[in-house]
């Protein structure tokens, strides 16, 4: 069976956490390739010699939206977690490139945010806890 190919996005802040990696294994589990930007951020920081979020540039920012565009492309679908309290610029722009790409978007969002719900943004999957996600109880599903 061939393996579809999921986007992770996420903020940096929680790249390490267990919260992210238990997200992980469920995608994985429900026959997901698990595509996570920051297991290729490790090429980046060899070539700059730290984490951007450690001494933010122009030039580092441009090759990390140029890889993990590269990596939504790629990609077969784009999941997006927003733990509560997510403050981040990278993630919606992720969401905005796959929409535009005519890929599945599925979030995991802590409220059933309006802008959620806009038939322009056309979201595939919302869930608003880890417990729904969990247990694969979205609050709605497009096709």
């Amino acid at each position: 069976m061939k393996t579809k190919t999921i986007y992770f996005a996420h903020s940096h802040k929680w790249m390490n956490s267990k919260r992210k990696l238990k997200i992980k294994e469920i995608l994985e589990s429900r026959g997901y390739e698990v595509v996570d930007p920051f297991e290729h951020e490790t090429k980046l920081v060899k070539k700059w010699g730290y984490w951007y979020h450690e001494n933010r540039n122009e030039d580092y920012a441009n090759d990390i939206t140029n890889k993990d565009y590269d990596l939504v492309k790629g990609a077969k679908e784009l999941f997006a977690w927003f733990p509560v309290g997510s403050t981040t610029i990278g993630t919606p722009l992720e969401i905005g490139w796959a929409i535009n790409m005519g890929k599945k978007v599925t979030v995991l969002y802590s409220s059933a945010h309006p802008f959620l719900w806009s038939k322009r943004v056309n979201l595939y999957k919302l869930y608003i806890s880890y417990q729904d996600f969990k247990e694969d109880k979205p609050l709605f599903t497009r096709d």
